[in-house]
């Protein structure tokens, strides 16, 4: 049995307010805008850089509750459109460390009446090259963004001390530092079944603040959307439910932004 992380309060409304009906509706309103507004002196491509942070750790029903929140490297390239002064569509190519540490993480499993404990501690990595599409619109300095990610998993590794217990007995420990595609507590059937996946698919939200022209910080927050736990041939609603989601925190500079 495993025990699992019940999401915070903040967290869970805004998981359900990232996929609700009203998002939906403002994505379309947004696309309708960049789709069709704009003055033409305002139109310009802009290209750029950003780097920054991630918070990052896991989300679900089956995110164990010693899964917690790891630091790690945001960064890469931008590129803006400008349909007019206030809506605009861009695109990014960002290195994104996520992942989370664990903390006294346990899984327990019954053979043969016996029950036996396993219990992680350590760090694991999953890195991405993230490809936001955002819908960016400037209200004065400050800026809201919102739209899709799509995420190619470049490597995942990890290093933990694992405990084996039988009762309270601790009958083995073992030392981990090496390359993973499966999640601690999960078993990699076949090369197609139970690791976790090349792809991941996300929503992004965020706002910020344009500092000096083509100068501007701000805040996301990165809610993935499909699986960690790759289960082909599998019924929906029996499937692990483990996402990637993080806090991020950039700094970008735009060549030939205006503003």
């Amino acid at each position: 049995r495993k025990q699992c992380r019940a999401a915070p309060a903040g967290a869970a409304l805004f998981h359900s307010f990232l996929f609700s009906d009203f998002v939906k509706k403002i994505l379309f309103a947004l696309a309708f805008v960049v789709g069709v507004g704009g003055t033409a002196a305002a139109q310009g491509l802009s290209y750029g850089v950003k780097v920054g942070a991630n918070y990052a750790n896991v989300w679900g029903k089956n995110a164990l509750d010693g899964y917690k929140y790891k630091a790690g490297f945001l960064g890469g390239l931008a590129v803006n459109y400008a349909f007019n002064d206030f809506a605009s569509l861009q695109v990014e190519a960002l290195y994104s460390n996520k992942g989370f540490t664990l903390d006294d993480a346990e899984v327990n499993t019954t053979a043969n009446g016996v029950t036996t404990k396993y219990k992680y501690e350590g760090k694991f990595n999953i890195n991405y090259v993230d490809i936001p599409i955002l819908a960016k619109i400037d209200a004065g300095p400050i800026f809201f963004e919102l739209g899709p990610q799509a995420g190619i998993r470049t490597d995942s590794n990890f290093s933990t001390d694992t405990k084996m217990k039988v009762g309270d007995d601790v009958v083995a420990e073992s030392f981990t530092d090496n390359n993973s595609d499966v999640l601690p507590g999960y078993t990699k059937k076949d090369s197609k079944n139970g690791g976790i996946p090349r792809f991941d698919i996300g929503l992004v939200a965020g706002v910020g603040f344009d500092v000096a022209p083509g100068v501007s910080i701000g805040v996301r927050y990165n809610a993935g959307v499909k699986t960690l736990v790759d289960t082909k041939n599998v019924e929906a609603g029996d499937e692990p439910r483990i996402f990637n989601e993080a806090f991020q925190a950039q700094v970008g500079y735009m060549f030939g932004a205006t503003k």
